[in-house]
């Protein structure tokens, strides 16, 4: 009598852990899965497997294709073996499906915008510095003086 309430309270932690082993993970890390949701399915690797006394297996996935910020724990009835004749869903690729085109700059553009007349020295003081900021990649320094004017900084 004591060697079958032994045995049976064996059964009833085997049954409590969903008929899994504790000590043996059914996949292990690296696996492919076939994960079904909402009458798709989608393709995963396993990256990380523990054992929950009361739920049994779970496993953090990585769905193939998709970004890491997707990856979840998973339990182990969610999963299914990978098989290749199955159809799998596959994200869809943003440069193909949704190409933004660029605006193209016209004359049209220029011809509307706002024209200021600037004297000579200043034309040339501002061509100068934009070659030095855009093609040189240098910044020029502007006096640390509060009462600065333009006519000292020229």
């Amino acid at each position: 009598m004591a060697g079958a309430a032994v045995e049976n309270g064996g059964e009833d932690k085997r049954a409590a852990e969903g008929g899994m082993n504790a000590d043996e993970s059914p996949y292990s890390e690296g696996d492919r899965v076939m994960i079904p949701l909402h009458s798709l399915i989608y393709e995963a690797k396993i990256e990380k497997s523990a054992f929950d006394s009361k739920n049994g297996w779970k496993y953090f996935v990585h769905y193939m294709g998709w970004n890491k910020k997707y990856d979840e724990w998973m339990p182990y009835a969610s999963l299914k073996k990978f098989d290749d004749s199955v159809k799998l869903t596959k994200p869809r690729q943003q440069g193909a499906q949704q190409k933004k085109r660029k605006r193209e700059v016209s004359d049209e553009d220029f011809e509307n915008m706002c024209k200021i007349s600037l004297p000579t020295l200043m034309k040339n003081k501002l061509v100068e510095e934009w070659d030095a900021i855009t093609r040189d990649g240098k910044l020029i320094d502007l006096p640390k003086t509060k009462e600065a004017t333009v006519g000292q900084i020229l």
